[in-house]
């Protein structure tokens, strides 16, 4: 918690120390989110050729390393690359101000991610971002009812750009950064939570679940023009889903969008929601196997 409190008082002074001496932060006054959910159309009357894939093929790769480093290193080589935030259905930023240690408190820890998601924090802010939501009829309108945001549509997900990261992993003691990452595009899209199985597989109605959202993920990522993906293994941990079938699911909507991204990257790092009864060997190796 004290590292929280710590990066909010970074966020709200603009400036953090390192040795004594003083980085800036240059918060993006045009932090934007978009809230998408089942009655959201992305575009109106609109089909897309197959011949008119940007990309002869999609590489995917399965890294043991972390997100946001991965991140970095895509956006020097990357038009757009694009961040999976596996978030909280329920609550923006998941558990982070208690203390919670699953991917989405460990982002929101390293930036400013609370001032798109946490309209309760809204109050220490100098400056309320733009929220918007992704109407019936493919348009953005400003998000006037702010309590709609939250719980996040079951197959819905809320895009946000501008994202300022300057605190590195929490194996680095979440130590600041000599050089914020600026600009970065994140995609909140929440997995089920304790889904039921059958066996070592999502029951149907939850694999059926689940493909849906992995198709919208990449659905608005298309949408938004990211040519590379930063994922992981999507609730896998702390709310254990099956990594085996997720991963196979992952595989299938990837092979549905291929040639629509550059590259896709699983970076996944198993921690303390490895090893146990519904992922015995960890995520790493079930989404490096297939």
């Amino acid at each position: 918690m004290t590292v929280m409190l710590n990066t909010i008082g970074a966020i709200r002074k603009k400036v953090y120390l390192i040795n004594d001496q003083q980085i800036k932060l240059n918060l993006d006054s045009k932090l934007k989110t978009i809230v998408y959910n089942h009655d959201s159309l992305l575009e109106v009357g609109q089909s897309i050729k197959l011949s008119a894939t940007p990309y002869t093929e999609t590489k995917v790769k399965v890294i043991n390393a972390d997100c946001v480093i991965i991140y970095e290193e895509c956006s020097q080589k990357y038009k757009k690359p694009l961040l999976l935030n596996m978030a909280s259905a329920t609550s923006p930023g998941g558990g982070y101000r208690k203390g919670d240690g699953a991917q989405e408190e460990n982002l929101f820890r390293r930036s400013d991610y609370f001032r798109s998601l946490d309209i309760d924090l809204d109050s220490v802010q100098d400056e309320i971002p733009e929220r918007f939501y992704c109407s019936n009829d493919g348009q953005m309108r400003s998000l006037v009812d702010l309590t709609t945001m939250y719980p996040i549509d079951d197959y819905g997900a809320i895009y946000t750009s501008g994202l300022t990261f300057f605190r590195k992993s929490e194996d680095k003691g979440y130590e600041y950064m000599e050089k914020p990452l600026e600009g970065v595009h994140a995609l909140a899209v929440a997995a089920y939570r304790n889904p039921k199985l059958d066996g070592n597989l999502l029951s149907p109605k939850y694999a059926v679940g689940m493909r849906k959202k992995l198709e919208n993920l990449l659905s608005i990522a298309h949408y938004h023009q990211h040519d590379c993906l930063i994922l992981s293994a999507l609730g896998c941990g702390a709310f254990r889903n099956p990594p085996d079938h997720v991963a196979k699911l992952f595989r299938s909507v990837i092979e549905q969008y291929a040639g629509f991204f550059q590259t896709i990257i699983f970076a996944i790092i198993d921690d303390h929601n490895s090893g146990q009864r519904h992922n015995p060997e960890g995520n790493f190796k079930s989404f490096k196997d297939e």
